[in-house]
């Protein structure tokens, strides 16, 4: 243990730090051991900090969005919105049953296919994917993802969502992920966001069965309320969120 005085530096015990860079003998390893554990401790004590203030970047993220859909304040969107049903903004389509007997496998093959899994945060990496082997697949358009479109999980853990990016244009949707696409006067960054705020959110949750696993009926998501503000509106809004999106991202990077 360490004193205070010329035996102390800064956090570290100084006796620790002389071994761990001048002396050698028998039970160095020992030591040295300790001296990185104190070290250690230190930087999780850094990272624990750290990775305070990116949760506080995530709750503004949150608050902002409840700001910016609620009825009430001078910032809402709602003022000059009009209310659309999801239908009539956009095309909502479901994922693709996989073939009796077939298996995800790591090893790549043509058939790719983004599940519920490999989504989470607003971009999904190809490093995540999953393949299925079979030769008599059906390789059926409807069901192929394209850049730009929206995905929601709508099994399991419902209301997860992600936007596609081209290196997955053209994989396949799972039948547990719907898809928003063609969109008709609406923004699909603007829809997105729309999409992650407790507007839609809480008609999610609202939606879940009691019994059994959770699941959302695609007719339920094509009747949701969304709002439609000017066009020059809805890409002002989805501009502030990409960069609050970015900056936590930078520093989530910085954190990993």
């Amino acid at each position: 243990s360490s004193k205070p005085g010329k035996r102390s530096f800064g956090r570290f015990s100084r006796p620790l730090l002389e071994v761990y860079f001048q002396t050698s003998f028998r039970y160095e390893p020992k030591v040295k051991s300790l001296a990185v554990a104190e070290i250690f401790r230190y930087c999780k004590g850094f990272r624990l900090s750290y990775s305070y203030f990116c949760v506080l970047d995530q709750k503004y993220k949150r608050g902002l969005l409840r700001t910016v859909f609620s009825e009430k304040g001078s910032h809402s969107l709602l003022h000059d919105a009009v209310s659309h049903r999801i239908d009539e903004v956009c095309d909502v389509l479901s994922g693709k049953r996989i073939p009796k007997g077939e298996t995800f496998s790591p090893r790549p093959t043509e058939y790719r296919y983004i599940t519920v899994s490999d989504m989470g945060e607003k971009y999904i990496s190809s490093d995540t994917l999953q393949f299925i082997t079979s030769h008599t697949e059906k390789q059926i358009t409807r069901y192929k993802v394209r850049n730009g479109d929206i995905i929601i999980s709508v099994a399991g853990t419902l209301g997860k969502l992600n936007i596609i990016t081209p290196d997955l244009d053209g994989v396949n949707l799972t039948e547990n992920c719907d898809r928003f696409t063609n969109f008709r006067g609406i923004n699909p960054e603007y829809l997105y966001h729309v999409l992650s705020s407790d507007l839609i959110q809480s008609q999610i949750e609202a939606s879940k069965t009691k019994n059994g696993q959770p699941k959302l009926a695609l007719e339920r998501i094509r009747n949701f309320v969304v709002p439609v503000p000017h066009q020059i509106r809805q890409e002002q809004f989805a501009g502030v969120m990409n960069s609050i999106d970015k900056y936590i991202a930078s520093q989530q990077a910085v954190l990993d």
